[in-house]
This record gives C-alpha cells, structure tokens and sequence, in this order.
C-alpha cells in the first residue's frame, strides 16, 4: 500500500466526507486514473524522435505507452490524418498511486522556478492537467541527460470522479498537489 493511498483511505475520505457533507463514504470523489501525455511537432518531420520520448514515458511510469496518432488533417500544421504525433501513458490502481507520490516528493521540488500548481487549470468534469516542463525532473531520467536535453516536457492528467471542480481540488489538494495562491497569481500579472 502506497502513501497516497493509506493517506486517501485512512485521512481525505473522512475530510472530504465532513466538509462536504456527503451522506456515506461512497460519495467521496476519488482519483480514477493519470494520463501521460508527450507530443512534439518534430515527430511529423521525423517520427524517430518517438523513440526517446517512448523511453521516457516507459521509464518513468513502468509502463509500455502507446502511439497517439492525428485525428484529423490540419493543413496549417502540415498535418495528415494518421500522423504520429507522441505518445501516452494511463496509470491506474497502484501503479497511478506510486505515480502520484513520485510526483509530489521527488519532481514538482525539481521544475525549475516551480511556485505551484494553478487552480483554474481543472476543468468541470473533474479533470486536472497540468505541464511539467522538463522530463530531467524525474530523478531516474537523469543518467540520459544527453538523448532527452532536447525533448519537451510532458502533460499531466489528473482525472477524478469529482462532479464539480471545486471537489477535484479539494481531493487532490488532499494528496499535496502543491496549489498556487490565487492572490500569489494576481500578484505576478
């Protein structure tokens, strides 16, 4: 059992269910799944620059993702249907729990000028997506500094079965996604 799992079972459920005033601990909105997603417009130039972006995301979340292709043609990009354009990751169970205590304790420290996590990036489905700029975040991706110096970051897709946005921030929150103040964010426009 995970950190982030005994600290949803055993600690947010219960805060949650108190300041929402939920009926039964079944109403409690849970984390259903994290989505990795990298993309890049080099790959429609070159689709061997998958390569180490597939290798990223295998490495960083133990899992074999999968190619993510264009939906429809876009002439201004140059784009075709069918077109490679990166690759993702969906955690679920254990593994997104593992996931989500790497992220809190090891990569958000590392980003480069991190001052939080927006609060207007969740959505009213209770979805949350958030970037990390640098994929040399993640510690076990620091030995291949060299072949991922040039490639992006990577997209971040909390999804939860949260029905208002106000309820996914509360419950990811709950797990200690670093938020921004909303005044801090005011302050710096």
């Amino acid at each position: 059992m995970t950190r982030s799992f005994y600290h949803y079972t055993h600690v947010i459920r219960k805060d949650l269910a108190q300041k929402f005033c939920y009926q039964n601990l079944h109403q409690v909105p849970k984390l259903t799944h994290i989505s990795l997603h990298m993309s890049t417009g080099k790959a429609i130039l070159d689709p061997s620059i998958l390569v180490p972006c597939a290798f990223a995301l295998e490495t960083v979340s133990g899992q074999h993702p999968i190619v993510t292709r264009a939906q429809r043609s876009v002439a201004a990009f140059k784009l075709r249907e069918g077109m490679v354009l990166g690759c993702s990751v969906t955690l679920r169970n254990q593994s997104m729990y593992e996931f989500l205590d790497k992220l809190v304790v090891q990569v958000l420290p590392r980003v480069p000028e991190f001052s939080g996590l927006s609060m207007d990036s969740a959505d009213s489905m209770g979805h949350y997506t958030f970037g990390i700029p640098s994929l040399l975040s993640f510690p076990e991706l620091d030995p291949y500094h060299e072949i991922l110096a040039r490639l992006g970051g990577l997209q971040v897709t909390c999804t939860t079965n949260a029905p208002t946005s106000e309820e996914a921030l509360a419950l990811l929150s709950g797990f200690q996604l670093p938020f921004a103040h909303h005044e801090h964010q005011n302050a710096q426009l």
